[in-house]
């Protein structure tokens, strides 16, 4: 039906309103601090960084990751690995924009924390609450923290707020620089994420965004 709805765009009912409709390709489970959070992954949302998110998954790099700006009725964004090689293969990996498909962000929407055009690298955040976002070309949703996995992500700890320098939370730079040592002396309440897996996955999300 996606793929008619593009074709036919005029007779059919919003885009945005039937990729929302639509299942996941791919479900990703991650151990945190505050219980077991499951992320759903739509391809047909955002190819391109469904298809990056899921190797960076599959290759372990959200393993040990701080949950370092939580920001009431914001968001959570997370994605410094302190691992030395992991880092040396992943950080500098960029990935294009996909075109907006126009997914409203809401509570548990899960996107790229990009910097500017094609920017999105490791850093993903998930959606406190409805939040307007989606203007920006790498503002583009690729999944949602399934339904049964919100309470838990409620859980999560904001206590410290925004990062530097809209507030006094912890830095990412100097995470970078000093590991999450800095963040458990630091920041001690910060919730981690202990590590992420590929729970299931449709015959869809195999296909690289290379192939489309």
């Amino acid at each position: 039906m996606v793929a008619i709805c593009r074709w036919l765009a005029v007779i059919c009912p919003s885009l945005a309103a039937v990729l929302a409709q639509a299942g996941p390709t791919a479900t990703v489970s991650c151990d945190t601090t505050i219980g077991q959070i499951d992320i759903e992954i739509f391809r047909e949302w955002s190819p391109k960084g469904a298809d990056h998110f899921l190797e960076l998954v599959q290759d372990g790099w959200y393993t040990d990751i701080a949950l370092f700006r939580a920001v009431p009725n914001f968001l959570v964004q997370f994605g410094i690995n302190t691992d030395a090689s992991m880092r040396q293969k992943w950080e500098r990996k960029t990935i294009d924009d996909d075109p907006s498909q126009n997914i409203a962000f809401e509570r548990g929407t899960v996107s790229y924390a990009g910097s500017g055009p094609n920017s999105r690298g490791t850093h993903v955040f998930f959606s406190l609450g409805a939040i307007p976002l989606g203007e920006s070309p790498w503002e583009t949703p690729f999944g949602r923290v399934a339904a049964h996995s919100l309470e838990v992500m409620d859980k999560i700890y904001t206590g410290y707020g925004d990062m530097p320098p809209w507030g006094e939370g912890p830095n990412p730079q100097e995470i970078n620089q000093r590991g999450n040592s800095y963040v458990r002396e630091d920041f001690p309440k910060v919730d981690f994420i202990k590590s992420c897996k590929v729970a299931t996955m449709t015959s869809d999300a195999s296909v690289k965004s290379d192939d489309l």
